[in-house]
């Protein structure tokens, strides 16, 4: 793990974030535990220091979503105060059903400079330092632009599995993490109220996009499966790849080179056979689908679609339109389009996209390419 020098980096174990150490933390208590942590380096033995001080600019600099500064000092000091006082869970000691520490063992503000000083409890430091592997980085000022107290506890979570690209939990569990369990008693309300935007916020203003498929036992919504893509890393694919040999011009293969987008089966035969070649090109080009750029995942569906004797051996049609939808396309009328948040449980990778509504019906924004 490299050290981060140039912006600033929260990195704790994923024993602590799994444990949900920020059920009883609020918006402002998070923002405040974060940049404290962003100060301690995690490759640093126990007994590096433990305490940390900062103003309120400093605050306010890696915390764009604040958006009430009257009264900021008494708010991040009410935060500071509440801190002292919470126990946050971490994992469970043997023979116990939970176990609870303190973060923090002083806190220090000086209102005439708006200055505040605290100081992790020893017990915290094991989540925070001398760790090597199984961790979680994020961006401060990434995490700090979020608004929403429900669209920080997410993306502490989210962040924690994208490396994995899925997270499945059940609806109460989730709940209980966010703090919403006593608020939104019936689904509809939670999704509508908390989940939803939260995702939003998040797809709109970090790294990840996220997307979620709901899963049923019975008629009732019991388990939530998230998919999740770093959006990051997409625009290294796309560089990476932007040398990929040119598809052989259309007009060598006659003059009906043409897709049909309702059913690419029912393209021409002129087309058949330039799509046959192209896709030769991406398979010696392609060597995994990680590192297939979003116009080469659209080529590669098209191509598979249109004739069955198309193989690829990267995966099958349905493959390429999940990860789509993990960088957060789907396909209509065989064109790219971006996922609206709010349509996220209709999309179905399964069904033939290129039979769906009409592009200028998807409200999505879509891209030809070519």
């Amino acid at each position: 793990m490299a050290e981060q020098s140039q912006k600033l980096v929260s990195t704790k174990s994923n024993k602590l974030v799994d444990a949900g150490f920020f059920k009883k933390l609020n918006g402002m208590e998070m923002r405040i535990v974060n940049l404290a942590i962003s100060r301690l380096n995690p490759m640093r033995p126990l007994t590096q220091s433990r305490r940390f001080e900062f103003t309120v600019k400093e605050f306010l600099d890696c915390n764009s979503g604040v958006a009430n500064y009257a009264d900021i000092y008494d708010t991040v000091r009410n935060a500071v105060i509440n801190l002292g006082r919470t126990w946050v869970e971490v994992e469970t000691l043997e023979g116990y059903d939970k176990t609870e520490i303190s973060l923090l063992t002083e806190r220090s503000y000086s209102k005439g400079k708006g200055r505040f000083m605290v100081e992790f409890h020893e017990k915290a430091m094991p989540y925070l330092a001398e760790i090597k592997s199984n961790y979680t980085s994020i961006l401060l000022d990434t995490f700090g632009a979020l608004k929403s107290e429900y669209s920080l506890k997410l993306y502490e979570i989210f962040s924690r599995w994208v490396f994995k690209g899925r997270f499945e939990i059940s609806v109460s569990e989730l709940k209980d993490l966010l703090g919403a369990t006593e608020k939104y008693n019936r689904w509809n309300n939670f999704n509508q109220w908390a989940l939803k935007p939260a995702i939003k916020e998040i797809n709109a203003k970090t790294n990840l996009n996220i997307t979620v498929k709901t899963i049923r036992t019975g008629r009732t919504i019991t388990d939530l499966e998230f998919t999740i893509f770093d959006k990051s890393k997409a625009v290294e694919i796309e560089k990476k790849s932007a040398k990929r040999p040119k598809f052989p011009h259309k007009n060598k293969y006659g003059n009906y080179v043409k897709l049909d987008p309702q059913n690419p089966k029912m393209s021409s035969h002129e087309y058949g056979l330039w799509a046959r070649d192209c896709l030769k090109i991406l398979e010696d080009h392609y060597t995994a689908m990680a590192d297939v750029t979003l116009e080469d995942l659209r080529n590669y569906w098209v191509f598979l679609a249109g004739n069955d004797s198309n193989k690829s051996k990267l995966g099958k049609k349905a493959d390429f339109l999940v990860e789509l939808k993990k960088r957060g396309y789907k396909l209509v009328l065989c064109e790219l389009v971006g996922i609206d948040p709010k349509q996220t449980d209709l999309v179905d990778v399964n069904h033939k996209v290129c039979n769906t509504a009409p592009l200028a019906a998807t409200g999505g924004t879509a891209s030809r390419p070519t």
